[in-house]
């Protein structure tokens, strides 16, 4: 089982930057910790679900990712944060075929 947290307009571009990544842009990030007893692999994409639309989201790093119990991955993307304001679900699949669904709890001032 997979516990996510997705922090939008995070001050990731600036640390990339700090380090050398190109990563143009990055606003969002996606924390996975596995809350399982046994390890979990997930794919470097996951997809978001609004009103009317899908879509894929690819995230750095690319690939594949095993985590060991208890252990926490971060992922990072590009989003535009009206286009965010429109999805309501993240599903991730593992390579167990495995669908992990996430609301969206979107903030509101």
């Amino acid at each position: 089982m997979l516990k996510l947290k997705v922090i939008m307009n995070s001050g990731v571009e600036e640390i990339f930057a700090a380090k050398c990544y190109a990563i143009p842009d990055a606003n969002l990030e996606i924390i996975l910790t596995n809350v399982s007893s046994s390890p979990v692999t997930v794919a470097g994409h996951f997809s978001l679900t609004g009103a009317k639309r899908t879509e894929a989201l690819n995230l750095f790093p690319q690939g594949e990712r095993t985590l060991a119990p208890g252990e926490r991955a971060s992922y990072y993307s590009t989003m535009d944060p009206d286009r965010w304001a429109g999805y309501r679900k993240i599903t991730i699949t593992d390579t167990n075929e495995h669908m992990h669904a996430f609301e969206i709890h979107h903030k509101t001032d």
